[in-house]
């Protein structure tokens, strides 16, 4: 199998290269921006004449990039097009007859140069498959008759890989509108740096680069670079990176920055290529290509093997009065509040790691040794009291361990079920969204000059369970809901903060199980990393994305104006 791959919209690739079906950025945090992707790349097997003669051609060549591209009479109508692509650095080698005409009617097939030696495809040749459609959509919108675009590639003398996609989008114009206040470029990019750089303290994925620029178009395009010690270590933490997402949704929610396009590149510290992507937010489409190495997350895993005896299944047993999947390794996996007794219970239980991670925890290690007797369970009492047990947080396939999770002290901890849970919560720029789940409301914020709107809200009981785990883990290590919480605006002794105006305040009552937590009241403006604010921070993140995928929330008007 190949090592590398290449994603983009929904794609077959053929000729030796292994192939992804893609529907999204991959990240989950942007799924709700994006959209299913509705295009289709038909891809051929044909190979063209790579020394056809373009006669009577006009011929383009930016002196800033150096590239030049011959552009036959009959294609005279997208030189537009070329020059979008060149002004962006692609590596558009001609123009030529886009296949299957007849059945996509105007377009033209743009062939670009790739850097790969072999079949595998290079990062910049997925990343470029998507800037020739957006290029089309930009010139369709700008009024050039064009209602497909063909991509190919020229490697080693030959032309391959052809594909055509429909121009069936175009970009709201909403995008280039920036609301007063706004934030500037460097603004928007400052508060990403913070932000992405605050919530992947304790990630092995670390921020090497980020700016906000603005394409000719008027753009707003956000490049993050970002490096790890390796590709096994990116898998195993592979859904870090949904915090870029999430943090340019809520500069876009929040701040109107309207950012309309996300690039990112991580590599390895050696300079290996992981995972580069482009998020499209205003096409709602996007590519990524990917290392084969990576297989967790939200990005596809690796092809379906053809052989009976190295597929996979997914298997469900009966326990009491719950069905559990199982894994490969035969342990039940799932939630204890699922279970109608202790016996009931999986294998694996669902817990939180101290990273901040949720996976599994196997029930045998969170019970500890069982006594043989009254007097070896006294005696274990004794030798473990006022002690912690530290014990794996695993994927749900029992193997692959993912953290840790501290049990103590001197007793086993185990979440009890959410019965009785409710709490009021509220987030955002001077705290003006709110939930109550006991009175089954939420209160939007649509900015200074507006009123808040009501609408009645209610979570799923599975979001609340998962809410609710949050917190009560979250209690268990830093003790926040009964101690206090005042997290340390620089825990690592730097000998700087952060200090952002406006910034987001966090307010959270809540109870369960006849526990009443500690009020909290939290302006957010130095994003401490400490790992307490964090986890916090992270739980309010999720607990919004969570509201903003109901049908209340998006039958609610859009925010009309933001905070200074």
């Amino acid at each position: 199998m190949d090592r590398r791959r290449l994603a983009c919209g929904l794609v077959y690739v053929a000729v030796g290269m292994v192939v992804i079906v893609a529907l999204g950025f991959g990240v989950n945090a942007l799924l709700e921006h994006l959209g299913k992707n509705e295009h289709i790349l038909v891809i051929t097997d044909s190979v063209a004449d790579p020394d056809s003669a373009l006669t009577g051609s006009s011929v383009f060549q930016p002196s800033e990039t150096g590239i030049t591209v011959s552009i036959p009479p009959e294609f005279s109508q997208f030189g537009g097009l070329v020059e979008r692509l060149v002004a962006q650095g692609v590596a558009v080698a001609e123009l030529r007859e886009m296949p299957y005409a007849q059945d996509y009617g105007t377009g033209v097939e743009v062939v670009l140069r790739s850097q790969a030696s072999d079949q595998k495809a290079t990062p910049e040749d997925a990343l470029a498959v998507h800037l020739v459609f957006r290029a089309a959509v930009l010139e369709k919108m700008a009024g050039t008759d064009i209602e497909a675009v063909g991509v190919a590639f020229l490697r080693s003398g030959k032309i391959e890989f052809h594909s055509v996609v429909p121009i069936d989008k175009a970009i709201d114009p909403s995008w280039y509108i920036t609301p007063a206040p706004g934030l500037s470029l460097q603004q928007a990019a400052k508060r990403a740096e913070a932000n992405i750089s605050a919530r992947l303290v304790s990630s092995p994925f670390r921020l090497t680069q980020l700016e906000v620029t603005q394409d000719p178009d008027g753009t707003r395009v956000l490049r993050a670079e970002l490096d790890v010690a390796a590709v096994s270590t990116a898998n195993q933490a592979i859904d870090d990176l949904d915090t870029i997402g999430e943090v340019v949704g809520a500069l876009n929610q929040d701040y109107q920055a309207k950012i309309g396009v996300i690039r990112t590149e991580i590599n390895t510290t050696g300079g290996e290529p992981v995972l580069w992507s482009i998020g499209d937010l205003q096409l709602k489409s996007s590519t990524w290509w990917q290392d084969e190495g990576i297989t967790e997350g939200a990005y596809p895993r690796p092809a379906i093997p053809s052989t009976p005896d190295q597929s996979t299944s997914t298997t469900v047993v009966h326990s009491g009065a719950t069905d559990w999947p199982v894994n490969a390794q035969g342990q039940t996996y799932g939630s204890s509040a699922g279970a109608a007794s202790a016996p009931d219970e999986p294998d694996l239980v669902l817990a939180q790691a101290t990273n901040g991670r949720v996976g599994y925890v196997l029930a045998t290690d969170l019970e500890g040794p069982m006594p043989a007797s009254p007097e070896e369970a006294l005696a274990w009492q004794a030798a473990s009291a006022g002690k912690t047990r530290v014990i794996p947080v695993y994927l749900a396939d029992g193997v692959t361990i993912i953290g840790e999770f501290q049990v103590g002290p001197g007793t086993a901890f185990q979440i009890p079920p959410a019965s009785g849970f409710r709490f009021v919560a509220a987030y955002g720029v001077q705290g003006q969204n709110t939930i109550d789940t006991g009175k089954g409301t939420f209160t939007k914020d649509l900015g200074p000059q507006e009123d808040p709107v009501i609408t009645e809200l209610a979570l799923s009981p599975e979001a609340l369970e998962l809410l609710y785990r949050e917190l009560v883990l979250m209690e268990n290590r830093w003790g926040i809901f009964t101690a206090g919480f005042d997290p340390d605006p620089d825990p690592s002794n730097t000998g700087t903060t952060a200090e952002l105006t406006p910034c987001r305040t966090y307010a959270l009552q809540w109870s369960g199980e006849g526990f009443d937590a500690q009020p909290i009241l939290w302006k957010d403006s130095a994003l401490s990393a400490d790992p307490a604010a964090v986890a916090l921070r992270n739980w309010f993140d999720t607990l919004r994305m969570m509201i903003e995928a109901t049908p209340e929330w998006r039958a609610l008007p859009p925010m009309t104006g933001g905070y200074q």
